[in-house]
Formats: C-alpha cells, structure tokens, sequence
C-alpha cells in the first residue's frame, strides 16, 4: 500500500465527511502502527499504546473507534484475554470510486448524432470530440505501479531512521513533500542524521532554506549545498603558525654579542 496516497486520500476526504479530532488521531495512529508492521490485511493494536500514542482516555480510543467504524474506514474485531483487538484498514480509493457518480448508457446515448449520443458523453468525460479513449496496455500499467513502487517514501525514511512517526509528524512530512518533493525532503532529514540530530525541527530548517532558494530538485540541493561549502572555506582565512624559537640558538647569539662588547 503506498502510504502517502493513503493518507492523501484520508486528507481529501476528511473535505467532504465530518469526523472528530479524536477519530483522526486514532486513525493515523492506527495507520502508522500497521505501516511498521509491514502492511497486514488485519493487525493487532493494545489499547493502551494507543492510548499512549492518541493521548485519549480509554474510553476515549473506544469512541473514536466508534466513529471510524461507523463510518466505514475501518474493521475491528474483539480480543480477548493476552490477544490485543485486530483492526483492518479500509481502502478509501473504494469508497470514493463507489460514491461517484456514474454515466448510465440510454438509449439515446448509443446512437452516434442524437441528443445526448456519443459526443455528449465525451465531452461529460473530459474528452474532445473525435478523441479516443486511450485505455492503456498491461505493460504500461506494470510501468506504472513499478514506478510509483520505486519512488523515495519520505515517510518511510523518517520511520526507519528517526522512530515512530506520530500523526502531527506525518502530515508535516506530507506538506514538504507537497511543497517540495519526496527526495528533497529525504536529503534534508539525511543532513540531519550526518549533523548528530534525529529531530525533525532540525530537518524543517534546512528545508525552509532551500525553499527560500528556490531549490526544486535533489541536484540543485546538491550544487547548493556544494557552492556553500566551498565558499566557507575561502571564507576562512587560516592562522600563521607561531615559529618555534631554537633556545640553544638564541643563547649562542646573545653569548656572541656580549663577547663583542655590544652590551658596554
């Protein structure tokens, strides 16, 4: 499942279903925990971790799970004793394909030329009149979902490499990476990791200087962060190093001089 696109999903439908702010901080909790179990059809989650990572009441997590259920984005099943509840998250892609409106084919929609024939109905798709559906081919279709499988997971980076990804976390995450873009976002969280952080706050910094310059791509990232350190170094305008005096030398000299009579 790729996580951003679901949590996108969750995002634009929040625009148009009510839910409480209880509910979506248990939905997400609920997403990242089965994000790091590697993404089971049906998970298991204690109520007290999600307690712990909702900041909710018991009774709380179980309202809020009320409402999810309710409305259809998740499936949760009873534990018992030792045996956490098992909870299923639910593809909202489905339930936003289902809530769409569909063309019924008439009568009248069959017939090339009449009122509300072939022409209407491609213009009510989005298409020109004379353009062709273009309905793409296996091949294009496996080109598609191996490239989307093989894109950067900013996400996913920040669980592997900073911990557990909170709800608040994720949608900054998600604001880069809509600002930006998934590499940039990647990098900068690198950086961070190199300077000794694992602080996301950290990361948010680099990331708000590359915005203000403008940097839209992981090479110009690259050159930036080159030029920048190659203009610390002229910049920086190293000590002379101090001469060491020979004292045995200096000693010999001043011997001389008083042989010579320099001193009176």
């Amino acid at each position: 499942m790729n996580y951003i696109k679901l949590l996108n999903d969750f995002r634009d439908w929040l625009m148009v279903h009510e839910l409480p702010t209880s509910s979506i901080a248990l939905w997400h909790t609920l997403v990242s925990i089965n994000n790091m179990s590697g993404w089971k059809e049906q998970f298991n989650a204690p109520n007290p971790t999600l307690q712990q990572l909702t900041g909710l009441s018991a009774e709380g997590v179980r309202k809020a799970r009320k409402k999810l259920i309710e409305a259809g984005l998740i499936e949760y099943s009873d534990g018992r004793r030792g045996v956490a509840g098992t909870y299923k998250i639910l593809r909202l892609s489905n339930q936003q394909t289902n809530e769409s409106t569909t063309i019924q084919p008439t009568e009248e929609s069959n017939s090339v030329g009449k009122s509300g024939g072939i022409d209407e109905v491609s213009n009510s798709v989005g298409l020109f009149v004379g353009e062709k559906l273009h309905i793409p081919k296996h091949k294009e279709v496996v080109d598609v979902v191996e490239e989307e499988k093989d894109k950067p997971n900013a996400l996913t980076f920040y669980e592997n490499n900073f911990g557990m990804l909170t709800p608040y976390i994720a949608e900054q995450v998600i604001a880069w990476c809509e600002d930006l873009n998934d590499e940039i976002v990647i990098a900068a969280m690198q950086v961070t990791l190199k300077n000794g952080s694992n602080n996301f706050r950290y990361a948010e910094t680099i990331l708000r200087e590359w915005s203000s310059k403008k940097l839209v791509s992981l090479d110009q990232v690259r050159a930036y962060e080159l030029q920048k350190r190659a203009s610390k170094k002229t910049n920086t305008i190293p000590f002379p190093k101090r001469q060491e005096v020979n004292k045995a030398d200096e000693r010999d000299e001043l011997l001389d001089r008083l042989k010579r009579g320099e001193f009176g």
